[in-house]
């Protein structure tokens, strides 16, 4: 006869103890949770149940068998990435033999409206973000200098868009995708050559590799 382990035998199976409401996810964060499943599966930590919410890949709900492990997942996450956590505890059962209440715990993990490898517009600085904890650690594009922002839900962001060279003297400029206009390349590297694909954000004339 096989038996198993009352850990292992709530896999695969419909029951969950809580469930983890990601929002504004990346496909970064989702391989993230994947792989911190696969480590402490031996552990008893399962997801029974995966929903995307609104067919966008960004807003998921992870059912977990293990509510416990719901909040050292999402301090993991807002330590990697940055985010706001909130927690809400629903009753849905009694335990007959104890008398005691029995609740479901929901753990939202949100996060803000930038990435890693996106761009922050503040004043006339342009920051690319490097990664993201409790600070955001970012590169400021002009300079090169490193520093560290606080996390705010009014920074501009410019995402990164691939476009071709299309010139390199006297300058190095490509073509804007959005105004189909010439934009000068603030940060070439001598190595490009014409038609090369390449990433940049573009503000105004002027675009920056990234």
């Amino acid at each position: 006869d096989v038996t198993l382990c009352s850990k292992c035998s709530k896999q695969g199976t419909k029951y969950f103890e809580g469930v983890l409401q990601v929002r504004n996810s990346t496909r970064e964060i989702q391989q993230f949770i994947k792989n911190d499943l696969v480590k402490n599966r031996s552990k008893g930590i399962h997801v029974n149940k995966v929903t995307d919410l609104d067919g966008t890949g960004v807003n998921i709900d992870y059912y977990y068998t293990d509510k416990r492990y719901l909040n050292i997942i999402a301090d993991k996450l807002m330590t990697h990435f940055g985010a706001t956590i909130k927690h809400n505890a629903q009753l849905f059962s009694i335990d007959w033999e104890t008398s005691k209440n029995l609740y479901r715990l929901n753990v939202l993990v949100e996060f803000p409206h930038y990435h890693k490898h996106n761009v922050l517009k503040i004043g006339k600085q342009l920051f690319k973000i490097m990664s993201m904890d409790e600070k955001i650690h970012v590169t400021n594009l002009e300079t090169g200098t490193k520093t560290l922002l606080p996390h705010k839900e009014s920074y501009d962001v410019l995402k990164p868009v691939e476009v071709m060279l299309i010139k390199r003297y006297p300058e190095f400029e490509i073509l804007d995708p959005n105004t189909y206009y010439q934009a000068r390349l603030m940060n070439p590297d001598d190595t490009l050559q014409i038609n090369q694909k390449i990433r940049v954000v573009v503000d105004g004339g002027e675009a920056w590799m990234v």
